[in-house]
């Protein structure tokens, strides 16, 4: 599944590109990550890239935001890696 279509169930496939990266973040935080992204010296610039991406992907699936939601909401003690990440490691 492309972020395009993030609602289908299935990992979400997300271009390791700036551009894709800022397109796929919620509105609120596509500043943050342009700011970050300016502000970054060139030797940790592939690690704020590589962090902003897996938060992108995250985002992007909306099970994984389901699942942040109860546990913030209280619902649960705690979110199972199967169910907050049910594709990592496919």
């Amino acid at each position: 599944m492309t972020v395009a279509d993030s609602s289908t169930p299935g990992p979400v496939r997300l271009p390791r590109t700036i551009k894709a990266i800022r397109a796929a973040l919620p509105p609120g935080q596509q500043e943050r990550f342009r700011a970050e992204v300016e502000a970054a010296d060139l030797s940790v610039l592939p690690g704020v890239v590589r962090s902003w991406w897996g938060r992108a992907i995250a985002l992007a699936d909306q099970r994984t935001v389901a699942a942040l939601g109860r546990s913030r909401a209280g619902e649960l003690d705690r979110v199972p890696a199967e169910e907050a990440l049910p594709d990592w490691g496919t």
